[in-house]
């Protein structure tokens, strides 16, 4: 399947492979953990679930992070909200700023539109074959579908104004109505966006956004080996197989 809102990539043959999701601008912490893992940019990979802006304190750097060439994301609601702020300033920014996004309206010009550039850039989902075959995906808060496969056909007949407005597309950033659904035609589904205390795994959905962006709730930044299934938190720096 062809298209711009999605992207496969083949077992990485090299070195490993690592996911985090809603990052939210905490960056230090994501090299932190990247660090701890002895992460080999030659070598490894690394894939976010979106949310890579907003309520953290380094949000500027995402396009830094984005131009790593071992790093691939998905798009998600915050990431959103930046693209939505360049095509309706007013309302959108409003919106933006109420979940965090002041930071967007303090850059330049320039600035502000070279993030929504890359994040326009970004697909709803990945597929990543896993080092023994298996079909992982990634997508920010849900696969909206049974199964993957009609998912990614869905995706390849999206248009550009449906993927800003359509309704797959927002069910696949937004929506966290299919806590109980398996999705066929895969073998482990990561998602974030819905904040968790640690991460959880239901059917063949992994759950990993802990919640880094809210302190005072003790949240923390989660990293998994998605081969090994080695789960890494940036609050210990601890390991812990599921």
């Amino acid at each position: 399947m062809t298209s711009p809102y999605f992207r496969k990539f083949a077992k990485n043959t090299l070195g490993r492979d690592f996911i985090a999701s809603d990052v939210h601008g905490h960056y230090a912490e994501l090299e932190a953990l990247l660090q701890h893992v002895g992460f080999d940019p030659e070598r490894d990979r690394l894939f976010l679930g979106g949310d890579l802006v907003d309520r953290g304190p380094e949000s500027i750097k995402v396009l830094e992070w984005l131009s790593k060439p071992w790093v691939y994301s998905v798009l998600g609601n915050h990431d959103r909200m930046c693209i939505n702020a360049g095509t309706d300033s007013k309302a959108g920014g409003r919106m933006h700023i109420k979940h965090g996004g002041e930071w967007f309206y303090a850059l330049d010009t320039r600035t502000r539109a070279e993030i929504i550039y890359a994040f326009d850039q970004l697909p709803l989902a990945i597929e990543v074959e896993a080092q023994d075959g298996r079909r992982l995906g990634i997508v920010h808060a849900q696969c909206p579908f049974d199964d993957w496969d009609h998912f990614l056909l869905e995706i390849g007949s999206l248009s550009p104004e449906m993927m800003r407005r359509g309704q797959v597309a927002e069910d696949a950033i937004w929506r966290v109505d299919r806590y109980n659904k398996v999705v066929g035609n895969l073998d482990v589904l990561f998602v974030g966006h819905t904040s968790l205390q640690s991460r959880q795994q239901l059917g063949n959905i992994c759950y990993i956004d802990t919640g880094v962006c809210y302190p005072e709730d003790k949240g923390f930044l989660t990293l998994v080996d998605m081969n090994s299934n080695e789960t890494y938190e940036s609050r210990t720096l601890t390991t812990d197989t599921q």
